[in-house]
């Protein structure tokens, strides 16, 4: 197992020995709109080829993972999981940035969902907005913020 204060493998570990129940738990309505008989798998491969040439430092616990839906249309969805422990100024943007990048290369629906973890209990950026001269671009995104932190178990 990973060093107790290493945040983002912990997350990481969690995140692909229990991903059913993590989706679940934190984000219930995308949660109930996958077919979970059709299993799902981490494509995290596309999703570094996505971000190799941002330098937006450490990104371990971003997950990519291929679901299929409920609704027995063929197509899949990238659900692009971020947990974030820190404030980030940009992280909004960042989050279109993945999205963007998912949906270019891959021509596939891109769910954005992230778990923020950092002290700030304040700190929620669940969107992205630009407008300049009528021309407007907007990206929301479900996220969940857990204040509990690993290190005040140790």
């Amino acid at each position: 197992m990973s060093d107790p204060l290493d945040f983002d493998s912990l997350w990481q570990e969690m995140l692909e020995q229990y991903f059913q129940d993590f989706l679940a738990f934190f984000f219930p309505v995308a949660h109930t709109g996958v077919a979970w008989s059709r299993g799902y798998a981490f494509v995290d491969t596309e999703l570094q080829q996505i971000t190799q040439d941002a330098a937006l430092g450490r990104q371990l616990a971003d997950k990519l993972v291929q679901v299929w839906q409920r609704d027995g249309k063929e197509a899949w969805v990238l659900v692009h999981i971020k947990v974030q422990h820190q404030h980030e100024t940009a992280f909004a943007r960042r989050m279109l940035r993945y999205s963007y990048r998912l949906l270019e290369q891959y021509d596939r629906q891109v769910v954005s969902q992230a778990v923020l973890g950092d002290a700030r209990a304040v700190w929620r950026p669940p969107l992205f907005a630009s407008e300049r001269w009528g021309c407007q671009v907007q990206f929301t995104f479900p996220l969940v913020k857990h204040l509990l932190h690993l290190s005040q178990l140790y």
